[in-house]
């Protein structure tokens, strides 16, 4: 019996205009072909990556990636050389400044031996290796997600600096080395590593709101609503409630705008006192308009690290915290006020606007031992005059995860190098954080 296929749905390989991508599996692309070499400081070994981008500063590797090359020897003293050894390492160090106190921990550590007089014939001039990054690693504590390539200067006393880095060396072992102090060659070669994700679902439609007195906004399950209050000084103003709408998954990507909408809402004349604390009525994207004392939007990054253990000049004692933090602003959003009715009423205003990460942002929050990078959205409102400002300052933090790439990651920028989405369990625990953000003037841009 035949089955005719002229009743079967006609299908196409990108959604039509009025159908959506629920899904999509991401095929890895072709590797780059390029190459990094570096030589020792007498020329004698050297190791070349294979799969790098050639306009690329530094070997870069993702999620899983294979780290595979050549030790290549120089053919000279051949007779005298032992053995080749090579090796990747990742390590987090965190060091106390003007300070004795310093922490380091082993992220990854694998070592081959590729050649050996004792086992093998001569020695080959080029000696092939392959690493596998692992995906997690554990401080006997906990384990962790491996952390990305990562730099960061927490000022203070005392101040600390947090640095994760990871190599690949190579060392030629060779007989009577100690001979005029004479040590082994050897090179090391820094790369990269930056864990690719994105996020499980693309951002939502845009809210419209809703002109009916003092609703806000029409209900949608993708939009979340947060709120606080600017408290009136006397009893001459009503405070204003103020709502700020961010997507419900709280998931953005640092290469996309990230939406919002922000909705006031008082009396008349509470609402006209607190005009000149507003947004600004209109900004472009490109030169945002931010004056100084007014309801603002921005992504803030906090570095923490855990002084337990590391602090030698000022211990730590038991029940005050243990964290050092440094916050920096990462994105000023911009405000578009809505046109005609849609933009408030006599008692409500309303503005939608967008936040786009600085482009200096490449890695995403992460937590590694005793040192985190979280991110969040801070709405805030600071007037440059307190003493003669009606309402008191105001700020609301939401903890969000950033993403490396966008959801619709482009088909050509998919490499090998695990791009990953993420979805609720993943980043539960940090969007429930309340962080300390703490701040005697608004964060610095």
């Amino acid at each position: 019996m035949s089955l005719s296929t002229a009743s079967l749905p006609t299908y196409h390989r990108e959604p039509n205009a009025s159908e959506q991508r629920l899904a999509q599996h991401l095929q890895p692309g072709p590797r780059p072909v390029g190459n990094f070499v570096k030589t020792s400081r007498n020329g004698g070994i050297a190791i070349r990556l294979h799969g790098q981008d050639s306009n690329a500063s530094m070997p870069i590797y993702g999620r899983g990636a294979t780290v595979e090359g050549v030790v290549e020897l120089n053919g000279k003293n051949m007779d005298t050389i032992q053995g080749v050894e090579v090796k990747m390492e990742g390590e987090l160090q965190i060091k106390e400044v003007a300070g004795s106190g310093t922490s380091s921990s082993s992220l990854c550590l694998q070592v081959k031996t590729l050649w050996s007089r004792e086992s093998s014939g001569a020695c080959p001039t080029s000696l092939s290796f392959s690493f596998t990054l692992p995906s997690t690693f554990s401080d006997k504590k906990a384990e962790y997600p491996l952390p990305p390539t990562f730099e960061a200067h927490l000022s203070g006393v005392p101040g600390f600096y947090a640095n994760i880095s990871y190599t690949v060396s190579a060392v030629l072992k060779q007989s009577k080395v100690s001979f005029f102090g004479l040590t082994n060659p050897s090179v090391s070669m820094p790369f990269v590593y930056r864990p690719r994700n994105r996020p499980s679902i693309p951002l939502p439609a845009s809210l419209s709101p809703k002109v009916m007195g003092t609703d806000s906004f029409y209900d949608d399950e993708d939009w979340m609503s947060s709120q606080t209050v600017a408290k009136a000084k006397s009893t001459r103003y009503e405070s204003v409630l103020v709502k700020l709408y961010l997507p419900a998954s709280r998931v953005f990507s640092i290469t996309e705008p990230i939406p919002f909408n922000l909705f006031l809402s008082s009396s008349a004349f509470s609402l006209a006192s607190f005009l000149p604390f507003a947004p600004p009525h209109s900004s472009s994207a490109g030169s945002p308009s931010v004056r100084q004392g007014t309801t603002r939007v921005q992504v803030v990054r906090q570095m923490a690290v855990d002084v337990r253990g590391i602090s030698k000049s000022h211990p730590v004692m038991r029940g005050n915290n243990t964290d050092i933090w440094k916050t920096v602003t990462i994105g000023e959003g911009v405000f578009r006020r809505y046109d005609g009715e849609g933009g408030g009423g006599h008692d409500w205003m309303a503005w939608s606007g967008e936040v786009q990460v600085d482009k200096s942002v490449s890695v995403a929050g992460f937590k590694a031992s005793g040192f985190s990078v979280k991110d969040y959205i801070l709405l805030s409102m600071t007037p440059t005059d307190p003493g003669k400002a009606p309402f008191m300052d105001m700020r609301l933090t939401i903890p969000i995860k950033l993403t490396t790439d966008s959801w619709s990651v482009s088909t050509d920028e998919r490499y090998a190098i695990g791009v990953t989405g993420y979805g609720d369990a993943e980043y539960a625990e940090q969007l429930h954080y309340q962080p300390e953000l703490s701040y005697g003037a608004p964060p610095r841009s």
